[in-house]
């Protein structure tokens, strides 16, 4: 699979989290909310069911209990879905962005002018 972004409203977030709370694991950094939400799903999910069970020794078909894939079980896939929740800014905020923008696209022009004079 690949990685895509998209731009959630708030109430599509919100519905995405509360789909199923126990597969949400959130972080908070600086003042943004970091949501990961895991699901294991089926490869086939219309059809899937195990292989017949193969007996095999431990040593060759893994324990279960030590991590190894049980032979026999329906094999799965490991959905995730990263959100960041980035909170409001103020219009103070805001302002100042947009100016920190003007004085960069200045010094843009100015470096991509002094560049024309070297020929």
């Amino acid at each position: 699979g690949g990685d895509a972004e998209e731009l959630l409203p708030p109430e599509a977030t919100l519905e995405a989290l509360r789909a199923d709370p126990e597969a949400v694991h959130t972080d908070i950094v600086g003042r943004r909310r970091h949501h990961t939400i895991y699901r294991t799903l089926p490869v086939d999910p219309a059809g899937a069911r195990p292989p017949p069970p193969l007996l095999l020794p431990p040593t060759v078909a893994g324990l279960p209990e030590n991590g190894g894939a049980a032979v026999g079980s329906v094999p799965t896939l490991e959905r995730v879905r990263e959100i960041v929740e980035y909170p409001p800014i103020s219009h103070q905020e805001k302002q100042a962005f947009l100016e920190a923008c003007m004085r960069f696209d200045a010094r843009e022009e100015a470096h991509r002018r002094e560049h024309e004079t070297y020929g």
